[in-house]
């Protein structure tokens, strides 16, 4: 495949040489999902390819951890560690895909996971609960993230505690990532999640233990 296809084949809904594909296709989801869950397993999918020659898709694994937690190299390369967390989060998206792997990573995690369908569930749940942190995805029907969020700043005027909400996005524009940051949000997590980007956001606003460290091999 072309260098632009290989550069992009892992974004959702991207579909390399479209053009030339039969009505009544996939979606371009399907490499998307592949690497979320091999990034679950803290993994690696690699591709190689050459117009004319073909293409391979290399998929690394570590050993599976004894428990929970995800799997993670310390900055010396030397030792990894399995890093999990304790706190309650909403995760709302509106793609039951995307919904699913975004529950399964943050429950992996050791966090206690409640799922929305989209925005008016996310502050319906909200309302009904207490939570540690929500995870907004931008673009939900109903009510957008940044909607979501507009309204959730609004009811915390003179309360004593905000809580802390990370958009999800598949557009890394800056305007974009502004308008996140201006309706309240934290921070912005883009699609598909990147675990260390991930880690890095959880570790800011929720508590952290490490299930031990162990050589690398």
């Amino acid at each position: 495949m072309s260098e632009d296809d290989a550069r992009n084949v892992f974004m959702p809904f991207y579909q390399a040489g479209r053009a030339n594909q039969p009505r009544g296709g996939g979606v371009g989801l399907g490499l998307a999902i592949c690497r979320e869950l091999v990034t679950l397993m803290g993994g690696e999918i690699v591709l190689t390819s050459r117009i004319g020659k073909g293409s391979v898709f290399t998929v690394t694994l570590p050993d599976r951890p004894a428990s929970g937690g995800i799997r993670t190299r310390h900055p010396s390369g030397s030792r990894t560690s399995r890093q999990t967390f304790s706190g309650r989060v909403l995760f709302a998206e509106d793609n039951e895909i995307s919904r699913n792997l975004g529950v399964m990573l943050l429950e992996k995690l050791g966090l206690e996971v409640v799922a929305a369908v989209d925005g008016r569930d996310a502050l319906d749940k909200l309302a009904r609960g207490s939570f540690d942190l929500a995870i907004l995805d931008c673009w939900m029907p109903h009510l957008d993230g940044i909607e979501v969020t507009t309204r959730i700043r609004k009811s915390e005027i003179g309360g004593d505690r905000a809580l802390p909400i990370l958009a999800l996005t598949a557009n890394a524009e800056i305007f974009n990532v502004r308008a996140c940051l201006e309706a309240g949000m934290n921070a912005c997590l883009f699609k598909p999640l990147v675990v260390e980007k991930l880690l890095e956001s959880l570790a800011l606003h929720l508590p952290k233990s490490d299930l031990g460290s162990q050589p690398s091999g």
